[in-house]
């Protein structure tokens, strides 16, 4: 939350799992792609909108006299404040939209490394169930051809 307290963790994801299923987390993660793609254009949006006439020639004049960039301006502390009473206002919509996405882009890492995990677990059951498979499959392809040539032998 806002106080920096933990929210969700790590056993929220694993509950999250034995509720939904692997299908079920993997079409939240996919969500989580398209909700983070309005957001992204939300964010994109709101730097256009930010960078009207005004604030841009501003930030041009802000940035010849903070030059050179090596050494610390003359008047930095007039600068500096004169920055942020002009972009202040329109960051704060910024920095909101980029702690979203951050945020989001946290939860779908936790998801993929749940997924991760659980296809490891998940590997040595799936593979002897299909070693399994094909044993059967030949063996009763295998029964089949010796029934056949046993068929036309006695004829």
């Amino acid at each position: 939350d806002r106080a920096g307290a933990e929210v969700v963790g790590i056993r929220t994801f694993t509950d999250l799992l034995t509720a939904i299923g692997v299908f079920g987390v993997a079409g939240l993660d996919r969500l989580l792609c398209f909700m983070l793609v309005k957001h992204m254009q939300a964010l994109i949006g709101a730097m256009r909108s930010m960078l009207d006439g005004k604030t841009t020639a501003f930030l041009a004049r802000l940035q010849t006299e903070l030059e050179p960039m090596d050494a610390v301006p003359q008047r930095a502390d007039e600068l500096y404040k004169g920055a942020v009473d002009v972009c202040a206002k329109p960051f704060v919509r910024l920095r909101e939209l980029a702690c979203r996405i951050g945020q989001l882009q946290l939860i779908r890492r936790q998801i993929q490394h749940l997924l991760r995990f659980r296809c490891k677990l998940d590997s040595g059951n799936l593979f002897n169930a299909l070693d399994v498979a094909n044993r059967a499959i030949l063996c009763d392809v295998q029964r089949h051809f010796a029934a056949r040539e046993h068929s036309t032998d006695d004829s």
